[in-house]
Order: C-alpha cells, then structure tokens, then sequence
C-alpha cells in the first residue's frame, strides 16, 4: 500500500506554480529496450513511469504522482537515460565479480518539453527524499499528469549501461530524419553487442567452472578465441557488466 501523501509528503517551496515562472523548456529521459524503439513509440504521449498504481496520487517512491521533468537537461541525460537488459550465461568473473548473465544496453531516450499550454506543477517531495531532489544537481524538478506528442520532442538517444560506459553510443537528434535515422543505427549497433554477447555464452559454455570464475582466465580464452572468429574491429572485453 502506498502512503498517504497527505501525511508523507510535503509541497515543495524551491520554486512557485506561479505561471509567471513556469520555464519554457523543461527535460526527461527514459530507457527502452532496443527491441522495443521504434518512432510509434516515441510518439506517444509520456505518462508516470511503470510500477504504479494509477488510482494512487503517490509514485512508488512515496511522491506525487506525474511525469517528472527538469529544468537540467545534464541531470536527465545522466540519471535516466541509461540502463541495461540480459541474458543468462554460466557463472563468471566479470572482473566486477561473479556473475551469471551478460548486460546489455537499453537505449535512453531524452526528450525537450514545450510548456506553453500543458499544466505543469511543483511536485510534492517526500521528506525522506528532498536531500536529493533533483538528483542532487542544480535547477528543478516539474510533473504533468500527461505530456502529449506535440509538447514534446527527442532530442537524444544513448545506447548505454550506464553513464560512464566507454562503449556508450549518443546520437544528438535534430528533426525527424534524423530521429528515424538514428532508431537505424543504434538498432544495428546493438544487433552487433547482442551477437557478440550470444558469442560470448557460448564460449562460457566452453570452458570448465574453475576457468570461468578466474578473471584472468576468462580474460585470455576470450581475446584467444576472438582472434578466431572475429576481424579486429570486432573484438571486445570479456567483461560485459561495466
């Protein structure tokens, strides 16, 4: 059961509903999985995020229920737009620990809001939470109950696991060529990772317990074996988690 946000949570006083100070522009980002993105599904409109009970007037988290956005666009593109999808694979060491399943990367989505005409409000913030409103970055957080397709547009997509992946592919959107144009490219980027990937369970198949829970041994097995099977240009880290 959700808390009763009449107790749990209180108005937010950094800023006014004040229409007079109502921003013209306001930033969100999402993830999907790849096989997921397609320019119907960027064109929908934007609704609170799953894992809520659209009865309740609170998010799972204890806040007011909306669409949150942001003043930052930086603290959209570094929270949200990143996330990963899986695949089991044998127990193995990463290099960040044991693991059995081999992360893959979601696609961010981050999208410019155009305020005029959507009604837009201060959310009300759990106590627990105001130590990190906003994420902890500068400027402002905002909700809507709906945000509709014409008060919105795609601005970036990453292809990424999480902000600091080095692999991690950002293309910045401009109109609607190139918005279909990238949903193309990160789609066969990310049918390569998932090839790759599926090549890598494989091989964990391949090798003995004692091999694969040895970094180090995987770490050789994996360079020896790509030499095999892939051109240069192919070939990754055995560590798939990071």
């Amino acid at each position: 059961m959700y808390n009763n946000p009449m107790n749990n949570t209180i108005e937010n006083n950094s800023g006014s509903n004040d229409e007079t100070l109502k921003p013209e522009k306001l930033y969100r980002a999402f993830t999907v999985s790849v096989n997921d993105l397609s320019l119907e599904l960027l064109q929908k409109p934007l609704i609170p995020g799953s894992g809520v009970d659209l009865e309740q007037s609170t998010m799972k988290d204890g806040n007011e229920l909306g669409v949150y956005m942001t003043t930052n666009e930086t603290m959209a593109n570094t929270a949200y737009a990143h996330s990963r999808d899986s695949i089991e694979c044998p127990r193995y060491n990463s290099g960040y620990g044991v693991t059995n399943v081999v992360e893959l990367p979601k696609c961010g989505v981050t999208v410019e809001i155009d305020t005029a005409g959507l009604d837009i409000r201060r959310p009300k913030i759990t106590p627990r939470l105001m130590g990190v409103y906003n994420n902890g970055f500068d400027g402002d957080e905002w909700i809507a109950d709906e945000i509709p397709p014409s008060n919105y547009k795609v601005v970036r997509l990453t292809l990424s696991i999480h902000p600091t992946d080095s692999s991690r592919v950002i293309k910045q959107i401009e109109d609607s060529s190139d918005l279909i144009n990238a949903i193309g490219e990160i789609k066969t980027l990310y049918a390569e990772k998932l090839s790759t990937a599926e090549e890598f369970v494989e091989f964990l198949k391949g090798l003995d317990d004692k091999t694969r829970l040895n970094e180090f041994s995987v770490k050789r097995a994996w360079e020896n074996h790509q030499k095999i099977i892939f051109p240069v240009s192919k070939r990754v880290k055995a560590r798939f988690t990071g």
